[in-house]
């Protein structure tokens, strides 16, 4: 018999359990920039195809995450601000002086 605090269903069987879903990775790249790795994995999972932009220095991880439907206005906006670096900062220098 199924109580309050019983965490089981007495009518669920095994197939209807809820089952993990796997993201797939469809493609991905490595590139190491100073002291950080930077993955960009091209993924899928039951909401569909999405961008996983990763970083990982001195142990910390950040990362950020682009459904696909802001693929295009993503690869546009990151496209101007790497011109105007490459204008302003052609000489190799981040702007930090360095």
């Amino acid at each position: 018999m199924w109580t309050e605090g019983d965490h089981t269903h007495p009518e669920r069987t095994f197939s209807q359990q809820p089952q993990r879903r796997i993201d797939k990775t469809h493609k991905g790249e490595i590139v190491a920039v100073e002291r950080k790795t930077i993955s960009i994995l091209l993924r899928e999972n039951h909401q569909g195809i999405y961008l996983r932009i990763a970083e990982e220095a001195g142990g910390r991880h950040n990362s950020i995450i682009i459904p696909a439907s802001g693929f295009a206005e993503f690869k546009r906006k990151l496209n101007e601000v790497i011109d105007v670096a490459d204008v302003n900062f052609s000489d190799g220098k981040n702007g930090s002086g360095s």
